[in-house]
């Protein structure tokens, strides 16, 4: 049985919140209740008959069966509520229900200006802990209880997306955001440091965070890599002649992409400077840990995780200078929650429509979702105005998500765009993702734009992913981000930047830095500030800059995976989308041989050459941003990376046993391909070099001007 075959098909899920309707369920609930002799909680010794009736239970069932699949019975006094106890069916287990119990409640607490969800969970119950920290939940204390002497309970504390008289919200301009929030950094990657390994390896105090930790890479939750001089280590301590099962084992996990080893030393010594700025002359030790933030850095993982007190120490100040997090163990699941979901509950996309809506539907689903009187008044008021365009997500015939967009033709007038969910639906961040990247690039399509998010109580993950794209408050109910929309190269700096002054006050440098500069000084109101060209494409996305001494490559793609991976030749904006989560997502995947590795740098240009195989037109037809690229066995490639990509059968990709994956961003697509002839003046000989990824040579100005076109 193939991928393809295996992967799970979607679920619709419905809410059933009205006592009324929840009454007719009470045989089941309870039922289930008593089944439960292990849930993800604790269970309550009665009353789920008053719960009911006094609004302190949830539920979700089937929309297409009708049948319960689960329940979240909650408590607590304002401004913190308690979870006492959630179910969910034996045949709904392993499909996102739990989680999108969690998501309704969050929800539903947050309409009525809650700040915090606890949860007491006991300390030998190891898949409640797990579960709750996947969900965004963070230990706050523990005491002693339970039935069994020994026992300990475990708080854990989620805070809720709401504002009161208490909230602290310190108010940053675009010049001040901090890129590691942004969109750019890509999915969670982490570099290993030995420590880690070793506690797994050979049994030490800390065994159970690096299990936990390594499960979850083998889950697929997240991924993880070490660095060259992890390896150098290992061989170096390893006994000669002797087979060493320890060594054998870490020269199996997954490595970082190698990178300039000048650029390697010099971060090197730098980040020496920072860490142990108390030594007068490097260590072995110090020397060492300090290969392993350089390569984490340069590969762009998301943090480097550590047990090294020293490292930890340092973690701010790295962080501020380098852009890199260096995390403890136990920290990696509360620092980001929205990553580290069990992503056995993806689903794979079948069925998934994405459709241009008309404002009555949308006005049917925000009564559908219900919540507080005139909760969704200004996503109403935006489905009211003329040209407003309306993005819509279904599912088995019903709508799951809906995204809305203004835009005036009035010059200085900001867009204004809205998006809402049902938060139960298993697949709402992926929904959520696809719009708010969709309506930005409308938003954005014809000239810079600083676009305006509502913000709407209730909707955590619009909110979450929203920060994540590198929106930031402006106000208690709006979001914003400016976005240039549009590829920069050297022949139309000048005219982005005078657009994006007249329409969003930031002013970027007349004369085009892209030739000889790395960094630009922007400026905003009275307040400048000296960027780099990679942050700044991150601060304005989406946007891609081609500077000349940026590496770009051309790499090729059959005609069906470019219509399915990069949405070339759609019928309509938003036709009918396969059956892959890949054309779903704004991080999507290419597969390629382990070959290329060297050439698929993070933070280089990818173009994509469709070849003629197939009935392609033998042309460029998309660029993008590369975010990631690793090296993995085709057995080891999960189901959270193959949510990325839309291909079957690795095989057909790199006569090896490994394949590399690599992960990129800010897709755009050319509306006038470009054809072999223009290939060549970039540096592509000829077709055949197709096959091998070449360079694209950066000395020619001309080389870059096809993006007009894109």
């Amino acid at each position: 049985m193939n991928r393809r075959q295996c992967m799970a098909k979607s679920i619709s899920l419905r809410r059933v919140v009205e006592p009324t309707e929840l009454a007719s369920y009470f045989p089941q609930i309870l039922s289930l209740s008593k089944k439960e002799a292990n849930p993800l909680g604790f269970i309550p010794s009665g009353g789920m008959k008053t719960a009911i009736f006094n609004r302190r239970l949830l539920a979700l069932a089937d929309d297409a069966t009708g049948c319960l699949a689960g329940y979240i019975f909650f408590g607590g006094v304002y401004p913190s509520a308690k979870i006492f106890q959630i179910a969910v069916e034996p045949a709904f287990r392993r499909l996102g229900v739990g989680s999108s119990l969690i998501e309704l409640l969050v929800s539903h607490l947050e309409q009525f200006s809650y700040r915090s969800l606890v949860a007491d969970i006991r300390d030998d119950l190891e898949g409640a802990l797990t579960f709750y920290r996947s969900n965004g939940f963070t230990q706050v204390s523990s005491h002693e209880g339970g039935a069994t002497r020994g026992r300990s309970i475990l708080t854990h504390v989620k805070d809720l997306d709401t504002d009161d008289l208490f909230s602290v919200y310190e108010k940053r301009d675009f010049l001040v955001s901090q890129i590691h929030g942004l969109a750019s950094r890509g999915d969670a990657k982490f570099s290993l440091d030995i420590n880690v390994y070793f506690d797994l390896a050979k049994r030490r105090d800390y065994a159970t965070q690096a299990e936990e930790l390594i499960r979850s890479a083998l889950a697929g939750i997240v991924q993880v890599a070490v660095a060259d001089e992890f390896v150098r280590e290992l061989r170096k301590n390893a006994k000669p002649n002797r087979t060493d099962p320890v060594l054998n084992m870490a020269l199996c996990l997954p490595k970082l992409p190698r990178v300039n080893r000048d650029d390697l030393a010099r971060l090197q010594s730098s980040l020496h400077d920072l860490v142990f700025a108390e030594l007068c002359e490097p260590t072995q030790q110090s020397w060492s840990d300090c290969a392993h933030l350089a390569h984490a850095a340069l590969a762009r993982s998301t943090a480097f995780v550590t047990r090294d007190s020293t490292l930890l120490k340092a973690s701010p100040i790295v962080l501020r200078e380098i852009g890199l997090e260096i995390v403890s163990p136990q920290e990696l699941f509360a620092l980001l929650p929205s990553e580290l979901q069990d992503h056995s509950e993806r689903q794979s996309g079948q069925g998934f429509r994405a459709l241009q809506a008309n404002p009555p539907i949308a006005r049917e689903f925000l009564e559908d979702l219900g919540g507080r009187n005139r909760l969704y008044d200004p996503i109403s008021a935006l489905l009211s105005i003329e040209n407003s365009i309306v993005r819509s997500i279904e599912v088995n015939h019903r709508i799951e998500a809906i995204g809305v967009v203004s835009i005036s033709e009035e010059l200085g007038a900001r867009p204004e765009m809205a998006v809402a969910c049902r938060p139960e639906s298993p697949d709402r961040r992926l929904y959520v993702d696809y719009l708010i990247d969709s309506l930005l690039r409308d938003a954005s399509r014809h000239a810079p734009s600083t676009v305006l998010l509502q913000r709407i109580p209730g909707q955590s993950v619009v909110n979450e992913v929203a920060r994540a794209r590198g929106f930031i408050r402006s106000s208690n109910d709006v979001f914003e981000k400016s976005a240039i929309g549009r590829p920069v190269y050297p022949s139309n700096w000048s005219s982005i930047a005078s657009d994006l002054q007249t329409r969003t006050g930031i002013r970027l440098p007349k004369q085009c830095p892209l030739e000889r500069e790395r960094n630009v000084t922007i400026a905003v109101r009275d307040a400048s500030k000296e960027f780099s060209l990679p942050v700044l494409e991150t601060l304005l996305g989406p946007t891609l800059i081609w500077w000349t001494s940026r590496q770009a490559v051309i790499v090729p793609i059959e005609k069906q995976w470019a219509e399915q991976l990069l949405g070339v030749r759609a019928n309509l904006p938003f036709d009918f989308i396969e059956d892959r989560d890949a054309s779903f997502r704004s991080l999507r995947g290419y597969v390629s041989s382990p070959r290329n590795e060297l050439k698929m740098a993070a933070g280089s240009l990818i173009f994509f050459y469709e070849s003629k195989r197939g009935g392609g037109c033998g042309a460029i037809v998309a660029a993008a941003k590369i975010i990631s690229s690793t090296v993995a066995k085709k057995g080891a490639v999960g189901d959270e990376d193959s949510a990325h990509i839309v291909v079957d059968d690795l095989d057909n990709f790199s006569s090896t046993e490994e394949v590399l994956l690599t992960k990129f961003d800010s897709v755009f697509t050319m509306q006038s391909h470009v054809s072999l002839d223009a290939l060549r003046h970039m540096g592509a000989a000829d077709g055949a070099n197709l096959t091998c990824s070449p360079d694209c040579y950066h000395s020619e100005v001309e080389s870059r001007s096809f993006m007009i076109d894109v």
